[in-house]
């Protein structure tokens, strides 16, 4: 049996009521301000990460670089100078490289630490702000944000389109503003704000959100008629949708130092990334600090060095039997910190050089404070090293010559000995000298020959106790 006209108008009108319904589904709440809030305050810290970690790696090679310098510029002054006062450089030099580390041979990994930090970091900022932005777009067309949309600015208005959301970390914080601040969002413990399981209260309500992406179930979501599947999530798993139905959970991350399971797998990768940079050292300042006299007295390098160059003691350094009484001397040949850091290190630090060590063109010469270049340093101190070399070995050869002229007069000397007894011919002239015994019965002249007076005279005379044997003795033993 056919209906009749009124019967198909009317399941027409029951149909279309009915397609309207499903047209208008509710949807689900708005995301609300708690959570963006979190959210994008996380965010803007981590926008700040990638700045914080360069300025502690650049103040780490700086501190390294100090280190370098400072040691440049006390071997510099001990290769200008001798004397006490480079003497009593050695024992500093000691102390400085004993506890004052560079450490560069942690920068190669310190680099990696930081750039797998910096990129977990911001591949999870990055996931989150495209999150937040895509909830922001989905706004109602020619609304002024008290209809429908899907990321909370009130509890009766939504944010219409992402460039109405400010900060959430869109802008990556700028290297030159010198900002050295830490982030307190995302620490070794876990995420500091993201301990709520459940939705905040305060977000535009499905009724008038009717926010699609935040409901699953066929009639309501973003499917039009199908079911979203279950399990799905927004920002990169920080939001739980329910299954077939409307709203969210979080999971509670604030502390994840007994373990990160709860973590979805960005938030956990990200946090591992931060925990590994901060046992790394990389988010503490580190800053070169001068040798203090206090440091020197406790640096058994420093007291080794002081007892065989400042007191030139050749013994064995003994830490049990010497210590006390290095110390007690170490007071009275730098006073105290005041003297030691004025009259002894700044003196160093401070230390003038010619321009022509690093081939620089006239003028005065230019303080060891003004440079800040361990490679001209390095210039510096070959130079002066040269210099020192040049000095020591033209002292040899001063000396060599001294040894020679002495070593010409004695042959002199003993010639003119040997000669003026063989003129005293006859037993009468011969017998006038006491270093003479006259021959009377020798067959050819000169019968005059050396008493035995004579021949102690002519051996001492020749060298035996000249000073050619001290030179010979301290040549041997290095003295120079």
């Amino acid at each position: 049996m056919k209906p009749s006209a009124p019967s198909v108008v009317a399941l027409a009108a029951i149909d279309l009521a009915l397609r309207r319904q499903k047209t208008h589904a509710n949807g689900g709440d708005a995301l609300s301000t708690q959570e963006k809030d979190n959210l994008c305050n996380l965010n803007e810290d981590l926008a700040k990460y990638p700045v914080f970690l360069t300025i502690q790696l650049t103040g780490k090679m700086r501190k390294a670089t100090e280190t370098l310098e400072a040691e440049l510029k006390l071997q510099i002054y001990i290769q200008q100078h001798e004397g006490n006062k480079s003497d009593g450089m050695f024992p500093i030099l000691a102390a400085l490289a004993e506890r004052k580390k560079t450490k560069l041979e942690a920068v190669e990994n310190d680099i990696k630490t930081a750039a797998a930090a910096t990129t977990e970091t911001q591949v999870l900022r990055g996931r989150i702000l495209e999150a937040i932005e895509i909830l922001a777009d989905m706004a109602q067309h020619g609304s002024s944000g008290n209809s429908a949309g899907c990321l909370s600015a009130s509890e009766s208005a939504v944010l219409q389109g992402a460039d109405t959301l400010s900060g959430c970390g869109k802008q990556t914080a700028d290297i030159t503003s010198g900002s050295n601040s830490g982030i307190t969002k995302l620490t070794t413990t876990g995420y500091t704000d993201l301990s709520p399981t459940a939705p905040g209260g305060t977000k535009q309500t499905a009724a008038t959100a009717k926010c699609g992406l935040l409901h699953t179930g066929a009639s309501n979501g973003a499917l039009n008629s199908q079911r979203v599947a279950d399990g799905a999530t927004l920002a990169s798993g920080y939001l739980k949708l329910a299954d077939n139905n409307a709203g969210y959970t979080m999971p509670n991350i604030a502390d994840l130092s007994q373990s990160d399971n709860a973590a979805p797998k960005i938030f956990k990768e990200a946090y591992r990334a931060i925990k590994k940079a901060a046992a790394a050292g990389l988010h503490t300042s580190d800053q070169f600090q001068p040798v203090k006299l206090s440091e020197l007295k406790t640096s058994q390098a420093a007291l080794r060095a002081f007892k065989a160059v400042v007191l030139k003691d050749p013994k064995k350094y003994d830490p049990v039997a010497d210590d006390a009484t290095l110390k007690a001397q170490m007071d009275k040949t730098y006073t105290d910190e005041e003297k030691f850091a004025s009259d002894w290190w700044n003196i160093a630090q401070q230390n003038s050089v010619s321009k022509e060590s690093f081939c620089a063109q006239g003028g005065d010469d230019e303080k060891l404070a003004d440079i800040r270049d361990v490679d001209k340093l390095r210039q510096i101190l070959a130079y002066y090293t040269a210099k020192r070399s040049e000095k020591v070995s033209s002292k040899i050869k001063e000396l060599e010559a001294n040894l020679k002229k002495a070593q010409g007069t004695t042959k002199v000397i003993t010639k003119t000995m040997g000669e003026s007894y063989a003129d005293l011919k006859g037993p009468e002239k011969c017998g006038t000298n006491d270093n003479c015994k006259y021959k009377k019965d020798k067959a050819e002249e000169p019968k005059c020959a050396l008493s035995d007076k004579g021949k102690k005279e002519a051996e001492k005379a020749g060298g035996k106790d000249d000073k050619r044997d001290e030179i010979r003795k301290r040549r041997q033993k290095g003295d120079f």
